[in-house]
C-alpha cells in the first residue's frame, strides 16, 4: 500500500516535471520567434523610416521596437537556465533568490534571477498597449488603402508579436508568482 502511494507520488512528480519541461521548450521557442520578429521589425523600420517618420503609427512601431529590444536585452534565456531547474526540483529554491557570484566578471550580474523575471513580466504587460495602438493606427491606413503592402506586413508582424508576448507572459506569470 505504501509502495503504491510512493509510486503514485513519483509518477505525479515525473508528469509535472515533463509538463514543466514542455513549458520551458515553449518559452525558448517563443523567445527564438520573438528574436526573428524583432529582426523583421528592425528591417521594416530601417527601410521605411524616411517616408513615415512623423506618422503616429510609425511612432508606435518605434515604441514596439524599443520594448522588444529591452525584452531581448534582459537575456531571458539565462534566467530560464537558472529558474527552470528550480521549478523541476533539480536545484534548491534559494538559488534564484540569491545573486550569482559573478559580480566582477559581468556588469549587472548582482541582480537575482527572480527580480529579472519580475522585470520581464512587467515589461511584457506594458508591451500590449503600443502593439494594440500601432495595430489600430495601421488598420486605419489599410482602411483608406494607403501603403497596403507595408500595412499588411506590419499588421502580420504586430499580430505575431502580440501572440508571442502573450505566450511568454503567460509562462512567466505562471512561474514567477508560484
Amino acid at each position: 500500500m505504501a509502495d503504491t502511494k510512493l509510486g503514485a507520488t513519483a509518477m505525479a512528480q515525473c508528469q509535472e516535471g515533463s509538463a514543466e519541461e514542455g513549458q520551458e521548450h515553449r518559452l525558448r521557442a517563443a523567445l527564438r520567434h520573438l528574436q526573428a520578429e524583432s529582426g523583421v521589425l528592425e528591417r521594416l523600420i530601417y527601410k521605411h523610416r524616411n517616408q513615415h517618420r512623423g506618422a503616429a503609427y510609425f511612432q508606435y512601431l518605434l515604441k514596439v521596437r524599443r520594448d522588444m529590444k529591452l525584452l531581448l536585452s534582459a537575456n531571458l534565456a539565462e534566467v530560464i537556465n537558472a529558474v527552470f531547474p528550480v521549478i523541476t526540483c533539480h536545484k534548491p529554491a534559494n538559488t534564484i533568490l540569491v545573486p550569482n557570484r559573478q559580480g566582477k566578471r559581468k556588469p549587472g550580474a548582482n541582480h537575482s534571477h527572480y527580480k529579472r523575471l519580475l522585470g520581464v513580466a512587467r515589461l511584457l504587460s506594458q508591451m500590449a498597449e503600443p502593439v494594440m495602438k500601432g495595430a489600430v493606427q495601421i488598420s486605419f491606413l489599410l482602411a483608406r488603402s494607403f501603403f497596403v503592402e507595408l500595412c499588411t506586413a506590419v499588421l502580420a508582424l504586430l499580430a505575431r508579436v502580440r501572440v508571442l508576448t502573450q505566450q511568454v507572459s503567460h509562462i512567466v506569470y505562471r512561474h514567477g508568482y508560484e
